[in-house]
């Protein structure tokens, strides 16, 4: 079966970094509409269809699992649904 993924040292790591500023600012706007509306019962829904185990080892950088939790911390939301799947258990 042919791999259809890759690491790169230079290219995973801009990868990730891209991928954290990204969930960071769909992350604050969440955490703003949230504060707007005042309710505690929203959640941001997170999907991550070809995720990887969260740490690339062959290049020694987060993957995007880490990346999506470390993003959300740093913003400040809690409350959030995430949906981690890969093909390689």
């Amino acid at each position: 079966m042919p791999k259809n993924q890759g690491q790169s040292g230079i290219v995973t790591e801009a990868k990730e970094r891209g991928l954290s500023l990204t969930f960071q600012s769909n992350l604050w706007v969440f955490r703003r509409l949230k504060s707007r509306f005042s309710n505690s019962k929203f959640k941001y829904f997170h999907f991550d269809l070809n995720c990887g185990s969260g740490w690339n080892d062959d290049v020694d950088c987060i993957g995007s699992p880490i990346a999506f939790v470390d993003s959300a911390s740093a913003v400040g939301v809690e409350s959030y649904y995430v949906g981690f799947c890969d093909n390689d258990e």
